[in-house]
């Protein structure tokens, strides 16, 4: 990166470069703190002062990270929260009215930050004595501030309905570094696991033998459904590594050229879905 103006500020003070580098000890301290922040924010991390959240911009983090803002309190019955979720408290993703207000008036409820994207919370209930996992809406506030998607003028129940927490994160990681999962020390080695065929046969037994991206029942034609490492490490097998693709949505992933449905294929799965 090029900083014109900072650079003739520092010819201007006869400043000399200074070298400097992280000890390969600190680089190590770090990835650990980073992958245990992360493991935190993933699964849900308590928080009981709103200056824990930080804006940046007009997002939210939490000790440099974007994250999602919840109370995990609902207060309402846990049948209304598993079916009708647009009746429940709301999720937040920016510094909105309804945060400020919150910061303004100091209260100190039972907050939650998380990174999770599924659009799953976990969340207490009235008249239950245990967590569980419920979904929950998007708040209109955090919607407006941001414009998302020209949701300030439109107001559209549509956007706030189909809002995605995937889509979000990806079209404000501008705002954030993307950090890689692995580095050169923790990397998993390359290639497919030598039970690969047995495991993807058995996520996609358990997903039913449907694609994820179009729904298409292959249970009759499986060698048509494919296994699809997100990441595209194929060492990484983690369940929500892996999607379960017919052949034509597999083609149609990034630098997926290689695979390539015939004639034949490609219209039987067409049928298929139809």
């Amino acid at each position: 990166m090029d900083f014109p103006k900072l650079q003739a500020l520092v010819n201007r003070m006869g400043a000399s470069p200074s070298s400097w580098r992280l000890r390969p000890y600190e680089t190590r301290k770090i990835e650990r703190e980073r992958e245990k922040l992360g493991q935190e924010l993933q699964q849900g991390k308590e928080i009981h002062n709103l200056d824990e959240v930080e804006p940046r911009g007009e997002l939210l983090t939490h000790k440099g990270e974007q994250i999602v803002l919840y109370i995990k309190d609902t207060r309402q019955g846990k049948y209304t929260l598993l079916h009708y979720p647009e009746e429940a408290r709301r999720f937040h993703v920016a510094e909105c009215q309804t945060i400020r207000e919150m910061r303004w008036k100091g209260r100190f409820e039972r907050y939650v930050v998380t990174t999770r994207q599924d659009g799953k919370f976990l969340v207490e209930a009235a008249d239950s004595d245990k967590e569980f996992e419920a979904p929950l809406r998007v708040c209109k506030n955090c919607l407006t501030h941001l414009d998302w998607k020209g949701y300030a003028q439109s107001k559209s129940v549509k956007l706030w309905e189909e809002f995605s927490l995937q889509d979000f994160f990806a079209e404000f990681t501008t705002f954030f570094s993307s950090r890689p999962r692995y580095t050169d020390r923790t990397a998993p080695p390359g290639g497919y696991a030598k039970d690969w065929h047995r495991l993807a046969t058995k996520i996609k037994r358990t997903r039913g033998w449907r694609c994820n991206e179009c729904d298409v029942n292959l249970s009759r034609h499986r060698p048509l459904l494919h296994g699809h490492h997100k990441n595209g490490v194929t060492s990484d097998n983690r369940p929500e590594n892996i999607a379960v693709l017919c052949l034509l949505c597999h083609s149609e992933q990034p630098y997926h050229g290689r695979v390539k449905p015939s004639d034949a294929q490609r219209e039987l799965i067409e049928s298929l879905k139809k």
